[in-house]
């Protein structure tokens, strides 16, 4: 308790005298509010100077502190840009910009944390329809990262982003929350997505003038005839 007095997370009077259980929820409440008032590292420098192993921060601080140290937290730009506007504003407007801003943030830290920050080719699925994408390297050139958009009848879209972070976000903030790992195998192995393909197959010739409209129409009727 004595580093987070001394980083001012908790005063002197909030220190319960004799009683272990409530000092570990005192300390777990003040490790989280330390977080997001940005001064946890402050504190982790002072914890790991402190004690020399992991079961002594658990017993002297609770396994909550545990759990905070094994989980890096990943910080939306959307929730740096709200947390820095909040200052600036009412408290009223600032608990209004932080309540919207809060369920992107939340996706945003699930998904980066499980994948250690490297959410590459991880399948994300919308919540009210079959719908998907996933953030990959772009192989055009166009910039850094790209997210790749499908559906059951194939890739209907992308766009590019010149960093990782970004992708994901953009991805998130589009509505594609629910992690699905293996959605792309799983959808591109039905006869359903084999059709689509042949399809964009066919109107991609005609966007390319390889084909007359006419031509395009009379092929894509034959593969549902």
């Amino acid at each position: 308790m004595r580093s987070l007095v001394d980083s001012r997370a908790i005063t002197e009077a909030q220190v319960p005298a004799g009683d272990p259980g409530k000092a570990s929820d005192v300390a777990t409440a003040a490790i989280v509010t330390m977080h997001r008032a940005g001064l946890s590292a402050r504190f982790m420098r002072e914890l790991l100077n402190a004690v020399e192993t992991l079961g002594a921060i658990a017993e002297v601080y609770g396994v909550g502190a545990l759990a905070f140290l094994s989980t890096r937290r990943y910080r939306s730009s959307s929730w740096e840009s709200v947390c820095a506007a909040s200052a600036a504003v009412p408290a009223e407007f600032a608990r209004h910009l932080r309540d919207n801003a809060r369920p992107l943030q939340i996706a945003y830290q699930r998904l980066m944390a499980l994948y250690d920050g490297q959410p590459v080719c991880i399948e994300c699925r919308m919540e009210d329809r079959e719908s998907w994408a996933f953030v990959l390297p772009d192989a055009s050139g166009a910039k850094s990262w790209r997210i790749q958009q499908f559906d059951p009848d194939g890739f209907v879209g992308h766009l590019c982003f010149d960093s990782l972070d970004g992708a994901v976000e953009d991805m998130l903030q589009m509505g594609y929350r629910v992690i699905d790992p293996g959605a792309l195998d799983r959808i591109g192995s039905t006869a359903r997505w084999a059709l689509g393909v042949r399809r964009a197959a066919i109107m991609q010739k005609h966007q390319q003038g390889l084909v007359t409209y006419r031509q395009m129409v009379e092929e894509l009727s034959a593969l549902t005839t």
